[in-house]
């Protein structure tokens, strides 16, 4: 096995690389959560009346379909995003224990502990807290309609 000093480079471009990703998917994530959100806003405030019965009983089904596809979504994307971060935080722990404190001059393989965290948890929580919202929507959309 290659000593910590070797393995560095190595074990940080993983991290780069599998940070990159997270970052990535939890871009397109957003991306698609505020194209559903804008398009669910549009559908809502469409006139009354429709032009024609067909652009209304699409309105309806539009009015369902927009929050259940976020949802489902959020259900595709979460697990990734929750995998990418164990991920990482594992590989960073294997790392330490490869290295011990011999490394001391380099900079953490993984940056800033503080920073990280936070960071993990803005990945984390952002997927729950949309499905809450969707499903917020979802039941109020069922309560009163």
């Amino acid at each position: 096995m290659a000593d910590a000093r070797e393995s560095y480079p190595i074990y940080q471009g993983q991290l780069s690389h599998e940070h990159d990703n997270l970052n990535q998917r939890t871009f397109w994530y957003v991306f698609s959560q505020a194209f559903l959100f804008g398009a669910y806003a549009s559908v809502v405030n469409a006139p009354q009346v429709a032009k024609s019965a067909m652009f209304a009983r699409q309105q309806d089904l539009l009015v369902w379909v927009m929050p259940i596809t976020a949802i489902l979504i959020s259900g595709l994307i979460y697990p990734l995003i929750l995998i990418s971060v164990r991920y990482m935080r594992e590989l960073s722990l294997k790392f330490e224990r490869i290295a011990g404190g011999d490394l001391d001059d380099l900079p953490p393989i993984h940056g800033n502990p503080t920073l990280r965290h936070v960071g993990d948890l803005v990945h984390q929580s952002l997927p729950a807290i949309l499905i809450a919202i969707w499903v917020l929507i979802l039941a109020w959309q069922f309560r009163t309609g």
